[in-house]
């Protein structure tokens, strides 16, 4: 055994004394700070968003909701008794880690320490390690173990209720916030409320009744009367949380008070008296900047919702000129100058937008819209078509491909769309849809089906090409061949519901295999068995086999669960099979009502009324002739 030197010993005495003197002084709170600041340490916006290494609840001026009260400061620690060597030694060199920005071995050595030790100051340590850390579990046996050896500190009740709300055990917290309301006379429910927004809704509702239970038990704190209004709103009881804020006067509510309650006014229709508050608190000149951007923002908002376009433009005039061109204030001006029809202020804006950087996409798709109102086909294309993928793709397309359609035939709006095909391989098959589904809406049923042909050269087992081409061999009559591609379909994915139910209703339709149509859609209802469609076909092919009770049933029922033009026709067809002419008529007068340029309805009618009959019918209900 190697011999400890008589300088060793010594060191070990100082090193002893020392780290006494760094807890007596609480230098172990002060150990974070250089953590914190130091590169290499932990994140600086890590304890400022979790707030228990100062105290204070998380970042209380980054808005309104946690009224701005921030809760107790931890208690300072008791120094501690004397420890034996081995505790000295691995607060040692949790201290030591903590210097070099080595939290987890910091906080493994404080959470064993306080284990062993029970010790309230290395309790309370471990638990703002735990916080940086981000461990939620050891941070709440941690906050538990501070309570237990601890009850009377309010720095161990905050802690343990802060460590029940990031385990979203918010009813938890709230007993431990009303014991450290009793305790030290404040707590921050109103941070606790925030939480609650994830919550399932009856969760929600439950800590709605306990805020109400400690309300009671506390009627004039107005941090707890804010926190419990928070969360009725969040449980859409706009009325009780009025009533719980309008127990207090307006200046004694915390800073998110006045807002919260213009809201809930708002969720009342009494927009005059929402605005108005918000209006007496703008007109605050001792209003700080953060708060003025956040009340007039919600007043704008407000004012878009009672249809004033023109104040709520101001406001975010005023937020504009605050703040510089920021990218969502700019697409809100711009949306609200297209709709006072101020369309070059709204260009101007959406040029800006674009200027930033940011929102492109949105940005080139409304400055297309104006081009388009304007007649400026060249420009609309132009801006449509630098319309990436994304939220916007697909609208843009359609727009720039139904005015090249319009104005340049089908050459143009085949070359267009080749090119945005080749710039967007991944969109490839969206814009070989819109294609053929645009010459279909013409008429153009060749030049469609062509259309598709060469997409299925390219991509021969899409699925959406297949069942597109089907519906378009079904409206020139070739059966067989739409039989092909659904069945190709079926070979890929045997539970593809809307090819079997679309195969089934085509042979029901068009052939006698009506038992192997029935298969078909009995198949595909037992994958969606409440899809109206399907419900539909069933009926049909219940008709076409004679079934007419049970075929009127379902019909009825499809037509109960969507009101649609096609469903109208099959139900009136049955009815009127059925001797019941008046439901019949009424049955189609609906169906064109909801469509009344309906092919399949003037077909059906034609048929069964006769073409001037027929006529008449569409005519007295608006449709064409």
């Amino acid at each position: 055994m190697i011999a400890q030197s008589r300088s060793g010993r010594c060191c070990w005495r100082a090193v002893s004394v020392l780290l006494l003197v760094m807890v007596m002084s609480g230098c172990m709170t002060a150990a974070l700070d250089p953590v914190v600041s130091e590169p290499g340490g932990v994140e600086p916006q890590v304890a400022k968003r979790e707030g228990v290494l100062a105290g204070f609840d998380p970042d209380p001026d980054s808005d309104g909701d946690s009224g701005g009260h921030g809760v107790p400061v931890f208690a300072r620690e008791a120094a501690p008794a004397a420890f034996p060597r081995d505790t000295l030694y691995a607060l040692l060199v949790a201290e030591l880690a903590l210097r070099q920005g080595d939290l987890p071995t910091a906080l493994e050595h404080y959470v064993a320490e306080a284990r062993v030790t029970r010790d309230p100051g290395v309790v309370a340590q471990a638990v703002r390690l735990t916080v940086l850390s981000r461990d939620i579990p050891l941070g709440l046996e941690m906050a538990e173990l501070w309570v237990a050896v601890a009850p009377s500190d309010p720095g161990a009740r905050q802690a343990a209720a802060l460590a029940l709300i990031r385990a979203d055990d918010l009813q938890g917290a709230l007993g431990h916030l009303a014991e450290l309301r009793a305790q030290s006379g404040t707590a921050n429910f109103g941070y606790l409320a925030t939480q609650a927004s994830h919550l399932e809704p009856a969760a929600r509702a439950d800590l709605a009744e306990a805020l109400a239970a400690v309300h009671g038990r506390f009627p004039d704190d107005v941090q707890l009367a804010y926190a419990r209004a928070l969360v009725l709103e969040q449980v859409r009881r706009p009325e009780e949380a009025l009533a719980v804020l309008d127990g207090h006067a307006p200046e004694d509510l915390p800073r998110g008070g006045a807002l919260l309650r213009s809201q809930l006014l708002a969720q009342l229709g009494r927009l005059d008296e929402a605005t108005a508050i918000l209006d007496v608190r703008l007109a605050d000149r001792a209003l700080q900047d953060g708060d003025e951007a956040r009340l007039r923002y919600a007043r704008a908002r407000m004012l878009i919702d009672a249809e004033r376009f023109g104040a709520a433009q101001e406001d975010f005039e005023v937020l504009l000129a605050r703040v510089g061109d920021n990218a969502e204030i700019l697409l809100t001006l711009a949306l609200l100058a297209l709709e006072q029809g101020e369309v070059p202020d709204a260009r101007g804006y959406l040029e800006r937008l674009l200027a930033t950087g940011r929102r492109q996409d949105v940005a080139h798709y409304y400055l297309g819209e104006l081009a388009r109102t304007e007649g400026d086909v060249e420009a609309a294309v132009s801006a449509f078509g630098q319309v990436m993928p994304g939220a916007e793709f697909r609208s843009a397309q359609v727009r720039a491909s139904a005015l090249l359609l319009q104005h340049t035939g089908s050459d143009g709006l085949g070359n267009y769309l080749a090119l945005q095909r080749a710039r967007y391989p991944e969109e490839a098959v969206t814009l070989w849809l819109l294609e053929s589904g645009l010459l279909l809406e013409v008429a153009a049923d060749e030049a469609a089906l062509a259309v598709l042909d060469e997409a299925l050269t390219r991509h021969p087992d899409e699925p959406e090409l297949r069942y597109a081409r089907a519906l378009a061999r079904k409206r020139i009559d070739d059966i067989a061949g739409l039989e092909a591609d659904l069945r190709h379909i079926l070979a890929l994915e045997p539970d593809h519901a809307m090819a079997l139910n679309a195969l089934g209703y085509v042979l029901a339709d068009r052939t006698d295999r009506f038992e192997e149509a029935r298969a078909l859609i009995v198949r595909a209802l037992e994958l969606r068995p409440e899809e109206p469609a399907y419900i539909d076909s069933l009926g049909w092919v219940e008709y076409r086999m004679g079934n007419h009770d049970r075929a009127r049933d379902l019909l009825e029922q499809a037509y109960d669960l969507m009101p649609d033009h096609e469903i109208a026709a099959h139900l009136g067809e049955v009815l009127w099979v059925m001797g019941q002419r008046e439901a019949a008529l009424a049955t189609w007068e609906e169906g064109l009502a909801l469509n009344p340029d309906s092919r399949v309805l003037a077909e059906t009618m034609q048929r069964l009324l006769g073409r001037e009959r027929a006529l008449g019918v569409r005519s007295g209900v608006g449709g064409s002739q």
